[in-house]
């Protein structure tokens, strides 16, 4: 099976990712920056190259805390730290046999805004690093790991939002487009469950 220790410059990139993005909030704390929150449903599409299962939308839900750093008129830089749910619902072919694979993770963007002239609506983007959080959930008795299959502790991609304001309360949708497979395998059935994390979330939120 492909361990995770198979990986040392991915983990240690991700760590001072991590390292990187919790400075600039702290630093948030001091500085004049804008805080808020935000919360919502979201849902999974994620992209499976199997021959065998089909992967299928699962839904979920996005949370997270932000800092806002106004650069000049039109650019802000935003850090964040999202729960974020994410996963896939798997289908056999040719029977019809479904479960569901449930991902958990602390995502931590950090995106470049550009904004409208009136500050009404903006839109964001740049990459992200997320920790799984908890052993994955699985819908029933079906035994993944004795497969030879587990879930990757690390996710790292890009993050795009879009994001209406209307005084100190806005409406965002972001998509997390994950670069990386989430799932480590082994060589005999790598096939069946290889896949990388897609999310969309629609989000509700406030500047405190």
């Amino acid at each position: 099976m492909q361990s995770s220790h198979s990986h040392p410059c991915a983990r240690k990139a991700i760590r001072r990712f991590f390292f990187l993005t919790f400075g600039i909030l702290f630093a948030a704390s001091a500085a004049a920056a804008e805080f808020g929150f935000k919360v919502g449903p979201g849902v999974s599409i994620p992209e499976s190259r199997s021959s065998i299962y089909l992967a299928d939308n699962l839904f979920g839900a996005k949370a997270g805390l932000f800092f806002a750093f106004t650069i000049n008129e039109k650019l802000s830089l935003q850090p964040e730290v999202n729960f974020a749910m994410k996963g896939a619902s798997y289908k056999s072919s040719p029977s019809s046999h479904r479960q569901s694979l449930s991902l958990n993770y602390l995502e931590v963007p950090l995106l470049l805004g550009l904004h409208s002239q009136d500050r009404t609506f903006a839109v964001l983007a740049g990459p992200y690093v997320a920790a799984l959080l908890k052993k994955p959930l699985y819908d029933d008795s079906h035994n993944w790991t004795a497969e030879g299959v587990r879930a990757r502790g690390f996710d790292a991609g890009l993050a795009f939002s879009g994001r209406f304001h209307r005084s100190r309360f806005f409406l965002e949708i972001q998509y997390a487009l994950g670069l990386i497979d989430v799932l480590e395998y082994s060589p005999a059935i790598h096939k069946f469950y290889k896949n990388r994390n897609r999310a969309v979330a629609l989000m509700a939120g406030m500047f405190l």
